[in-house]
């Protein structure tokens, strides 16, 4: 049985997908099983796959009908995992090469239930990484601890994270584009200790990732928040400053999307701006409304007057956000 289990899951990948998996090829540690997960493509990713395969048998392929989340792939790719260890690699990314070797090394010397790397981003000509240069990559923290620096913005990441297969179980999935924000902060949460290591993860700059281009898919993500802001609240009652941060950012970027959902109206067709306009309403009616009022007073009384009053204070809020 291979040391570490790497799963990719692959949805109209094969602009990028041979220099990932050849970023795995070259890996200084060599005791691994990569699972392939053809999440439904629809381009010639799976010709790719099976010529990885036929190469080398530490390529595994499968094939799954695409449900519209990246998230259970990754379910999918749990359920036949056998390591011990697993990590996550998306299918236009890559590691460097010492980048496996590293991670478990660091497990070994500190003994935790996850290892957070360094994600390098190279977008529209500029870098930079998380989590930022002057964090103490020496530092060992809680699960709890490590959950708290991924609200409101992700002071560490969890992109190619090594963690325990046995740390996925019991983890409440989701079928929207962005499930894996809070999938990823369960498994953090789960975790007796987390450790970090200065090994590279670079995220390449793809327009057509699932993840990455406009869809109105993108609306979904406002459950995502939703359930991330009610598991704050269950499990941080006591934490004042965590329970602001979490309201606060989910409300903001309601915010941001009922401003996207009218200024960009032309960009959708008639039906979707109309099941955009749904899940929108949808997510203001399920603010919690004494939370806002409680953490953060000045939205709660400038914003929440209705759904129409909500949705032209979100359009003046953005267009005067864009003239400073």
């Amino acid at each position: 049985m291979a040391k570490v289990s790497i799963i990719i899951p692959v949805f109209n990948a094969e602009r990028f997908l041979r220099e990932t998996l050849d970023s795995v090829v070259g890996q200084t540690f060599q005791d691994w099983i990569c699972l392939l997960v053809n999440d439904g493509s629809t381009d010639d990713s799976q010709a790719i796959v099976d010529d990885y395969c036929r190469k080398d048998s530490r390529f595994v392929s499968y094939v799954k009908e695409n449900e519209g989340s990246p998230d259970l792939a990754r379910k999918f790719g749990w359920e036949k995992a056998e390591s011990e260890w697993v990590m996550h690699l998306d299918s236009d990314d890559i590691i460097e090469s010492a980048y496996v070797e590293k991670v478990l090394k660091r497990q070994e010397q500190t003994r935790a239930d996850v290892v957070c790397a360094r994600i390098i981003y190279n977008q529209e000509g500029k870098s930079f990484c998380i989590p930022a240069e002057d964090f103490d990559m020496s530092v060992v923290l809680s699960g709890r601890d490590s959950f708290k620096k991924t609200i409101a913005g992700w002071d560490i990441t969890c992109n190619g994270m090594l963690y325990r297969l046995q740390l996925t179980k019991d983890i409440v999935h989701g079928e929207y584009i962005n499930s894996d924000e809070f999938t990823f902060r369960q498994i953090l949460f789960k975790s007796q200790k987390v450790a970090f290591v200065d090994a590279k993860y670079y995220c390449r700059e793809n327009v057509d990732s699932i993840s990455r281009s406009p869809s109105i898919r993108m609306f979904n993500n406002l459950k995502v928040k939703l359930l991330i802001e009610d598991f704050v609240m269950e499990n941080y009652p006591n934490d004042i400053t965590l329970c602001s941060k979490a309201v606060c950012s989910r409300f903001r970027e309601l915010v941001s999307f009922a401003a996207k959902y009218w200024l960009k109206q032309g960009d959708f067709s008639q039906a979707d701006w109309r099941k955009a306009g749904m899940w929108l309403r949808e997510a203001y009616d399920a603010q919690n409304m004494k939370r806002l009022s409680t953490f953060y007073p000045r939205y709660h009384r400038v914003f929440c007057h209705g759904f129409y009053w909500f949705g032209l204070m979100s359009v003046i809020y953005e267009l005067r956000r864009r003239m400073k």
